[in-house]
């Protein structure tokens, strides 16, 4: 039995899709195009790359990672299922390490000059997967 053919639907492309670069690759590197003039929030100042301050992520990286320590140490040494129980659940607030680590991590790789983040977010996810 053969499987049912889907339909064919002509595709179809307006002129506002045109100007504004939906059939342009994602990827492509096309020196024609340009990024669009208008922001999409026009009530906002625009960001310049690279201002991050990595002040705040720092601060939450390590008390997220004080917060593992101590509430790993704590789920070693009690004594009943309802205090393990209760650390489990604080251990919920020390799960802000690994995304402030990766935040952290990559704007230190930006301000080196990396370009292509998805190298080091690779190697990230593999130090991750080794932990």
């Amino acid at each position: 039995m053969e499987p049912p053919s889907s339909p064919n639907v002509p595709v179809t492309t307006s002129d506002a899709d045109l100007d504004t670069g939906e059939q342009q690759s994602l990827l492509s590197r096309s020196p024609t195009a340009e990024p669009p003039s208008a922001s999409p929030h026009p009530g906002r100042k625009a960001l310049k790359q690279g201002t991050h301050n990595t002040t705040f992520d720092m601060g939450l990286a390590r008390g997220s990672l004080l917060i593992d320590l101590v509430n790993y140490t704590f789920m070693a040494l009690v004594p009943t299922a309802w205090a393990f129980t209760i650390c489990s659940l604080m251990g919920s607030f020390g799960a802000g390490f690994s995304p402030t680590a990766q935040s952290v991590a990559l704007t230190m790789y930006m301000r080196k000059g990396g370009t292509e983040s998805g190298k080091l977010f690779g190697a990230l996810s593999v130090v991750q997967a080794l932990w």
